[in-house]
Parts: C-alpha cells; structure tokens; sequence
C-alpha cells in the first residue's frame, strides 16, 4: 500500500501537468498564455480536462490518504496531509463544476461557475502552505538538503505566481493577458514539488520505523 502510495504521488501531479499543457496547445482558439487551465473544460473536448482533473485529484488523494496513515504510524501530526486530501478533494472537485467561459462577468456566474471558482481559490491558496507545513512536519528527519532548498524556492515562487495571478485578473496593465502563464507556473511548482515529496516520504518514513 505504502509503495502504490508513493507511486500515484509522483505519477498523479506528473499526469496533471502533462494532460493540461498537451491540451492546451493543441486546442484550437485555446491560448495556454492568457487562459487558465480550467477553460480546457469548457466545449466538446472538455471532456479531456474534466478527467483529467478527477483522475490526478484521485491519485493525489490516495497519496494523501497513505501519507496520513504513515505519519500517524510515525507519531507524527497529520495537519501536512490532511491538508493535502483537502487539496485533492478540491481539485477532483474542479472537474465536474466547470467554470464559466472565461470573461463572463461576474454577476452573470453560474452555481457550478461560483463553486468552481471556490474550489480553484481553496487549491491555490493551499499549496504553498501545505509545502512549508511538510517540511515543518520533516524538520527532525533526514530530509535531503536539496528538498529543504527546493521546497523553500517552490514555495516562494508559488507565491509570486499567486500574486500575479490575482494582479491578472484584476485587469491590472503588464499583468491582464498573462493570467495562464502565472497560473501554470505555480502548477507547476507545486506538482513537481508534489513528486518529489513521494520521493522523500518513501525514504524518511522507512528509516523512521
């Protein structure tokens, strides 16, 4: 169980990734710089994002639920992954309540439309806290290094991204047309630091045994 956990920790975020950016160049009259990666639901091929956000959001959620289990065998506090399964919850979530087009004003936004939008901001503002609170919950193992220097990058430049992205959808000028490009750039660093921490649970909570 602990092994199919850390496999669909690396292969779940990997898969995200991979499905939206092949998507999102190959869509017609889609722009991967300028639209978030939810309008990929949007149209007949929505199909392909709103499975991909129910499969990654399943295999994220697996993670975290084997994660939680194995910190609790620890002796460890399980706040990182019960972060972690709120965040997969809500990603999965993402697939079913499609987002509006985007443009559509905000007093014309449907019910699914709303709960997207709270599912989205529910992700986002978790991912950076859930990476510093798991290496605040790793601070006593033998994290590699290179973990603790990443995590600290990944997290700040989630952050930055974040901002960017609220200062984009505030029409704000320099920042307006780049919306997809910030939104990817913190996906990105989280589902890749995601991966690797599937890589560093499966060596700290062995030895920790």
């Amino acid at each position: 169980m602990k092994s199919l956990g850390n496999l669909f920790g690396i292969l779940s975020p990997i898969l995200f990734l991979l499905v939206f950016t092949t998507e999102g160049l190959i869509r017609p009259g889609y722009s991967p710089a300028s639209m978030p990666v939810s309008a990929l639901s949007i149209g007949p091929r929505g199909w392909i994002q709103i499975t991909n956000f129910l499969i990654s959001g399943t295999g994220i959620l697996f993670f975290a639920l084997v994660t939680f289990r194995q910190f609790r065998l620890a002796g460890k506090s399980g706040l990182a992954p019960i972060l972690l399964i709120i965040l997969a919850a809500a990603l999965f979530l993402s697939g079913p309540f499609v987002m509006d087009p985007p443009g559509t004003a905000r007093s014309l936004w449907t019910l699914h439309g709303w709960i997207h939008q709270i599912l989205g901001a529910v992700v986002f503002t978790l991912m950076p806290v859930i990476c510093l609170t798991f290496l605040f919950a790793l601070r006593s193992m033998q994290v590699h290094v290179l973990f603790r220097i990443g995590t600290v990058a990944a997290t700040s430049l989630m952050i930055v991204a974040i901002l960017f992205m609220k200062l984009s959808q505030a029409g704000r000028p320099l920042f307006e047309n780049n919306l997809g490009i910030f939104q990817r750039t913190a996906l990105f660093s989280f589902m890749l630091w995601l991966a690797g921490l599937s890589f560093q649970l499966r060596r700290v909570l062995s030895s920790s045994k």
